[in-house]
């Protein structure tokens, strides 16, 4: 009990601290998109559920961690910032043309979440209980190190085999998930710039994507307890929600409820499923006689 009200207590002071920080980070945006009172008062209400589940997220990455201290801090703020950050605004970036979005955003929207990675994230893991080294802190390295250990030929073919998974997930789910919103088909102008529609151009994006979730997710597989399905859990999760989660703000660009929600069932599913697929990709070994068929995993 008393450890359930401990943890309780700090996921609530997280919670609120993530709120700050995310409020903070808005003053990093510089250009600002104009929102009316109703939209703004609308906003603020849904902010509190993106800290909460963000918190959330945040919490299990850290507390399923075999690490400690700095090393904690760094492999959860790279993961979190590419996930959260830098493959959203990627496709914003890229997008941007066909839904009237200034690139003078673009530099704000990659500086919005620097509170959270710089400052919060070594307080969470602190206020977790996970700030100083362990013993026994330098032996999990090395079966983490093992872990995600491969020849380069093998790491090759592997995330070209989560790339086109992920552009299959991404052109699946966009069509029969997003696109058959007649909302959403006309915000974006039903695919008539070509420069952004171009399937060559989108195709390549996409498979470059896949790689990149694939980077972002390593620090994750390399430094969490468990089987590979409770990893996988947490993988999924991270790609799935910290990205996604936002759509619950209505913003000028998606004024439409219908939209944001569809982007959300479209993205937060196929990435949850992508996190499944790259934990077991890139944790499964060739059968060998000498090795088993997959690394084992720290309980």
């Amino acid at each position: 009990m008393k450890k359930t009200l401990v943890l309780t207590l700090n996921l609530i002071t997280l919670t609120v601290l993530y709120f700050i920080f995310f409020m903070a980070g808005s003053a990093l945006l510089g250009p600002t998109l104009v929102r009316d009172p109703a939209m703004q008062m609308a906003a603020l209400k849904a902010i509190p559920i993106v800290c909460l589940v963000d918190t959330l997220v945040l919490a299990l990455v850290i507390l399923r961690s075999n690490r400690n201290g700095w090393k904690l801090i760094l492999a959860t703020a790279i993961s979190y910032y590419g996930v959260q950050t830098v493959m959203a605004q990627i496709e914003t970036a890229y997008f941007g043309p066909a839904l009237g979005i200034s690139p003078a955003l673009l530099p704000g929207l990659f500086l919005q979440s620097l509170p959270i990675v710089l400052v919060y994230i070594p307080l969470a893991v602190l206020i977790l209980g996970k700030g100083s080294q362990k013993k026994g802190d330098a032996e999990a390295d090395t079966a983490a190190e093992q872990r995600i250990s491969m020849p380069l030929l093998q790491w090759i073919w592997k995330l070209a085999a989560i790339a086109v998974v992920y552009v299959v997930l991404y052109f699946t789910f966009g069509y029969f998930v997003a696109w058959s919103n007649p909302n959403l088909s006309a915000m974006y102008g039903n695919g008539a710039n070509q420069q952004v529609f171009d399937l060559a151009r989108l195709l390549m994006l996409q498979l470059g994507r896949g790689v990149l979730w694939t980077l972002f997710t390593l620090p994750i597989l390399r430094m969490s307890k468990g089987g590979a399905w409770q990893i996988a859990l947490i993988a999924g999760l991270l790609l799935a929600l910290p990205m996604n989660i936002s759509h619950v703000i209505p913003n000028p660009i998606m004024p439409d409820a219908s939209v944001r929600l569809s982007h959300f069932i479209e993205t937060a599913t196929s990435n949850f499923i992508l996190g499944l697929v790259i934990t077991h990709v890139v944790l499964w070994r060739p059968r060998t006689a000498h090795a088993p068929e997959a690394l084992p995993v720290n309980n």
